[in-house]
């Protein structure tokens, strides 16, 4: 009787181990050839889901002299547009950075500055095609724009880095020089958990008002 229990179980756990082999081989399989295919319908998806929810900022209002904006946007809205040629994006810039913001574009850090505030942006955005997944294609002097109803700004990448998620001082708020941070999990061509990011900075070098 005991022979034969042991020998059902020898024979469940042989049989559970390749069930687990062939299926991680599969899922492996999938997502290296087919990596970019799965981020396309993940963001298909996720566009799907939130098309509904997405809501524009078209009276922002700023004080050109003393570089503040006098109306903010409210929590979860659209502000601006992410534009960098040389990756191919333009993407909608939304004010606050949870996952549910992340599935619709851009998300912009609360804590940070505006464009044009003469402070410290903060822009992350997940690593898919559409997105941010060729972020480490940026070199120094490309540029990065920035456009909202009040205004124009062109930032210029002038360096970049691999960090640790937990590495706070690398996203360190200044409120003397604009500085636009933009950062995606790393390595950006594999999907699920990472605990390492990749930061592009860029300094601002030409800014141009609405009237």
């Amino acid at each position: 009787m005991k022979s034969n229990i042991k020998r059902f179980f020898k024979e469940m756990g042989k049989e559970l181990f390749i069930s687990i082999f062939f299926s991680s081989l599969i899922i492996f399989i999938v997502f290296f050839f087919f990596n970019d295919k799965v981020n396309d319908f993940v963001n298909l998806i996720n566009m799907v889901i939130v098309k509904e929810r997405m809501v524009y900022n078209n009276d922002l209002e700023f004080d050109i002299e003393n570089k503040r904006l006098v109306k903010y946007p409210s929590y979860g809205t659209i502000w601006g547009t992410l534009k960098i040629d040389k990756l191919d994006i333009e993407q909608k810039i939304f004010y606050g950075d949870t996952l549910d913001i992340l599935k619709k574009g851009v998300g912009h850090f609360a804590g940070s500055y505006f464009a044009g505030e003469n402070g410290t942006i903060i822009l992350s955005a997940h690593n898919s095609k559409d997105y941010f997944k060729n972020l480490p294609k940026l070199e120094i002097g490309d540029k990065i724009i920035i456009t909202t109803d009040y205004g124009e700004f062109t930032y210029e990448v002038d360096n970049y880095k691999v960090i640790k998620d937990d590495d706070i001082e690398s996203f360190k708020i200044k409120n003397d020089e604009e500085m636009l941070i933009l950062y995606t999990c790393y390595p950006t061509y594999t999907l699920g958990f990472k605990d390492e990011r990749y930061i592009v900075y860029a300094k601002l070098v030409g800014e141009v008002y609405e009237d």
